[in-house]
């Protein structure tokens, strides 16, 4: 690394004390794993989000018909039932054109930000 000198200043650190961003949107959080599932949904709703629960595609799917106000679509891309998460993203899109999505997944390999053929979606969070 390249020195500095001595009036270099500093950034200042975050303040762990500080009061984390906060939102009011729908999130339907999609997650197969129940554990996970229910540490997701409770660190958004701690947030102040509204979020909706939904095992798998096909649930998700349900609660798109049935809300209007979901606002993101929080998926795990590899679920059991025959339904990927992008998949799921385009079966929701044509419900709520609109809706933004974010992806999660487990497998660092098989993800890794870039889209999969013919796929228009590539926001990908890795799961520890």
């Amino acid at each position: 690394l390249p020195a500095i000198g001595d009036d270099a200043v500093a950034a200042p650190l975050r303040d762990p004390d500080a009061t984390p961003a906060t939102g009011s949107e729908t999130v339907l959080v999609v997650e197969d794993e129940p554990l996970v599932r229910a540490f997701v949904a409770d660190d958004l709703r701690r947030l102040g989000y509204d979020v909706v629960e939904a095992e798998n595609g096909g649930t998700a799917l349900e609660a798109l018909r049935g809300r209007k106000d979901i606002a993101l679509l929080f998926t795990d891309m590899v679920m059991p039932g025959g339904m990927r998460g992008n998949e799921l993203a385009r079966a929701a899109r044509a419900i709520a054109p609109d809706l933004k999505v974010l992806f999660t997944t487990g497998y660092s390999s098989a993800f890794d930000g870039k889209p999969l053929p013919g796929d228009e979606f590539v926001t990908v969070l890795k799961k520890p």
